[in-house]
């Protein structure tokens, strides 16, 4: 009785090359797939992490500014300018301090990706006053103090800001309203140095709470 066997395939040294190549870039593809999260995941946190420095450095550079005025915070309308004249005893680097003034990811051709909270200017937490007013005439005002100086914002994430940009924030909702959340990790999520120096990040959700708490 004759046998019968079942045909197979059989692949020439081209096929047999294509196949192989068509393997290998099979595989290429499911690693660059899994592996570009990663990567992303990796370029969002050194972002993030330049922000928070800075920060401290801003910081760092206004503490000593506080320093020469009896612990009073710097007013609004010149604060990037007491930040800045202050920031080369603090960064110990010769080049410029410009490159602090910036986030990453703001590709925004103003100088500086921060705001001030107009609430500080010319704060003395030491005494509970405040030097600065707005308004003129019979409608002149005196800046109301912070509530909470030690957990409310100083200077906060706002992309595309001018010199001595500033911001009256009265309450958290102010906050959100007016600050950047540029870094995804994996939420939206923004920077902030609050009065006690510490340097608090953020998240749109975080506030959705407490919109109407006074700072």
């Amino acid at each position: 009785m004759a046998s019968h066997r079942k045909p197979t395939l059989w692949l020439g040294p081209k096929q047999r090359a294509r196949l192989q190549t068509a393997v290998i870039l099979l595989i290429v593809i499911v690693l660059v797939i899994l592996l570009v999260p990663y990567f992303n995941g990796i370029a969002q946190m050194k972002n993030f992490q330049t922000c928070q420095n800075n920060l401290r450095k801003i910081q760092e550079a206004m503490q000593v500014y506080m320093g020469d005025w009896d612990g009073t915070f710097p007013l609004a309308t010149n604060w990037s300018y007491a930040v800045s004249a202050n920031m080369s005893a603090t960064s110990g680097m010769a080049k410029s301090v410009s490159i602090y003034f910036k986030c990453p990811l703001d590709h925004s051709k103003k100088p500086w990706s921060y705001a001030y909270n107009t609430i500080y200017s010319g704060y003395n937490p030491n005494s509970g006053e405040t030097q600065f007013t707005f308004g003129s005439g019979k409608n002149r005002q005196i800046l109301p103090r912070p509530i909470h100086p030690n957990s409310s914002p100083i200077i906060f994430e706002h992309f595309a800001s001018n010199n001595n940009q500033h911001f009256l924030l009265r309450t958290w909702g102010d906050l959100r309203n007016n600050m950047t959340f540029p870094h995804m990790l994996p939420d939206p999520t923004g920077n902030y140095i609050a009065g006690n120096g510490r340097i608090y990040r953020l998240t749109p959700a975080d506030l959705s709470e407490d919109m109407s708490d006074r700072l």
